[in-house]
């Protein structure tokens, strides 16, 4: 290996450590008991989409913020959030965070941003509180579907 191809490999290495790492990437700056909302202490993991059966079905909410999110809140509070559509995306793999299913697989639409605990039930507008769905989970969380 040459001397550049090194230097290339470690700055790899080291730029996947701070993301958190390949695939379901968390945000370095959130310990694992950090709510993913409101950033208290005492968080667990939560479902995001009711009966769903995927292996990132969750996020970490404390148990105020898991009350809000159950308040109230439409598709519509989910529109114009003030975060990056690939920042999401990429954190999340290119997955929906329900049920697993790849974007280039959803048929004539695209991963939807979720706000888990909706600005209207007192959610925080950042990128944490968001993940990436599917039209089909996105539409089970806000029960229409």
């Amino acid at each position: 290996m040459t001397k550049l191809a090194s230097l290339n490999v470690d700055a790899a290495a080291r730029a996947v450590a701070g993301v958190g790492g390949i695939g379901r990437k968390e945000h370095p700056a959130l310990e694992p008991g950090v709510c993913r909302n409101c950033g208290d202490d005492g968080a667990r993991r939560r479902a995001i989409v009711p009966d769903g059966d995927h292996g990132r079905n969750d996020i970490r909410l404390c148990q105020d913020c898991a009350d809000d999110r159950t308040a109230g809140g439409s598709r519509a509070d989910c529109g114009g959030l003030p975060v990056e559509r690939d920042t999401v995306t990429d954190r999340d793999d290119e997955r929906c965070r329900g049920c697993g299913v790849r974007e280039a697989l959803v048929f004539g639409d695209v991963l939807h941003l979720h706000a888990v605990v909706s600005p209207a039930a007192g959610g925080h507008r950042h990128v944490h509180n968001v993940v990436a769905l599917c039209p089909i989970c996105h539409e089970r969380v806000h029960g229409s579907g």
